[in-house]
């Protein structure tokens, strides 16, 4: 889409996110990026999920364009050390995925 103008992070305290537990990101993330074709960007879209689940910091930002379009997007931080092992658990034949 033209007139990309940026990313700024958004607090959420107040929106309908604030109360969001990490079952409900990960839904969210699945919602937003769980049909994108490509088994290695389905591959990162587990990733993540697995990441929320296990306690990764996530982080809203909003990206906003000219023609007044908007767009609230989640990342996700460091990896929980929760994460970490579990990870170093499943060994080489875990695919962290490519994000899309």
């Amino acid at each position: 889409m033209e007139g990309f103008l940026g990313v700024e992070a958004v607090n959420i305290n107040g929106t309908a996110y604030a109360d969001y537990k990490p079952k409900h990101l990960a839904i969210k993330l699945i919602e937003d990026y769980g049909s994108i074709d490509g088994s290695h960007h389905k591959d990162w879209v587990i990733d993540q999920v697995v990441r929320i689940l296990m306690g990764t910091k996530v982080y809203f930002s909003m990206a906003s364009w000219s023609n007044g379009h908007t767009e609230l997007r989640c990342s996700l931080g460091a990896p929980s050390k929760k994460y970490l092992k579990w990870r170093k658990n499943m060994g080489a034949n875990y695919d962290e995925g490519i994000a899309p």
